[in-house]
């Protein structure tokens, strides 16, 4: 939904009250099934008019549109962004601080596009005006984005447990002090990081085009066939063809990642990825080997 970042953007730049009443009112919406739009309706207070902003989900084929994987991966470093990688994976709670919105908005929902097939179930507010800093204190799983000179006004001892704040210019991650390990296998964490480092390497004599960020996208993508790519063996159907899984099964399979792959197994986004399975669904990855 880039569009939301560009309204918000114009509107903050044009009246800060106005970015504040088009979130409040996209918030109370649903959102659009992938493909599908939706209009939100808002009063813009400096003008006293009703307006209306036409906001599309993207499908899967259009993830990439308005994404800068090579300026993420430069900017954050490979160990920091496959630290926020894994944590969205088990829906942990992130709170992005950066100095520029344009850091906020690129870095942001460049990063979502990683977690594909998945979708992000929780909140997500890459730009989050001050007048509502009290939404990070929400109790479900959030991705949000604030600007450095807000995040002086954030009452950090507010924030739960499972609330890690991504300081971007810094390139550094702050975990709550109760914070559990994400159990995630060390030979394989260090053997990503390795191939995602060379990568790095060579976009510093570079630069960042379109092939790049489709060839990072395919390296998490790679990732993710690693991790959950053997769901479709533990997925079984009823009668109104109402997709299950043996989430026990589906995580012992999985080997040396089984812990991780369990506490994936229990996001809303893995639900959610399984739920819409049809009787006829092909294994999602087995699919895109054969397109190529």
């Amino acid at each position: 939904m880039i569009n939301i970042f560009l309204q918000v953007v114009k509107l903050r730049d044009f009246s800060s009250a106005g970015a504040y009443s088009f979130l409040k009112a996209l918030i109370e919406q649903n959102a659009p099934k992938p493909g599908k739009s939706i209009t939100v309706k808002y009063i813009n207070p400096k003008i006293g008019n009703l307006v209306d902003v036409h906001v599309e989900r993207v499908t899967a084929g259009k993830r990439f549109e308005h994404v800068d994987l090579a300026y993420v991966l430069t900017k954050l470093g490979s160990k920091l962004l496959v630290e926020i990688f894994i944590n969205l994976l088990v829906e942990r709670k992130l709170l992005f601080v950066a100095e520029s919105l344009s850091d906020l908005t690129t870095i942001i929902h460049s990063i979502m596009q990683l977690l594909y097939p998945l979708e992000w179930q929780g909140i997500y507010i890459p730009v989050l005006p001050k007048e509502i800093l009290d939404a990070t204190s929400s109790p479900v799983p959030f991705v949000i984005g604030i600007l450095k000179g807000h995040a002086k006004t954030l009452d950090e001892e507010a924030l739960d447990d499972e609330c890690n704040l991504v300081y971007i210019a810094d390139k550094r991650i702050v975990k709550r002090p109760n914070f559990t390990d994400i159990p995630f296998n060390k030979k394989f964490r260090k053997k990503f990081l390795q191939d995602l480092k060379l990568y790095k390497a060579k976009l510093v004599k570079s630069e960042s085009t379109a092939e790049h960020t489709v060839q990072i996208g395919d390296m998490f993508y790679q990732f993710m066939r690693t991790i959950i790519g053997h769901y479709s063996d533990h997925v079984t159907f009823d009668e109104a063809g109402e997709s299950d899984i043996d989430l026990t099964s589906f995580s012992d399979a999985a080997g040396d990642h089984s812990e991780f792959v369990w506490q994936i197994s229990k996001t809303q986004m893995f639900s959610s990825f399984i739920q819409g399975l049809t009787p006829d669904s092909k294994n999602f990855f087995n699919q895109k080997a054969e397109e190529g």
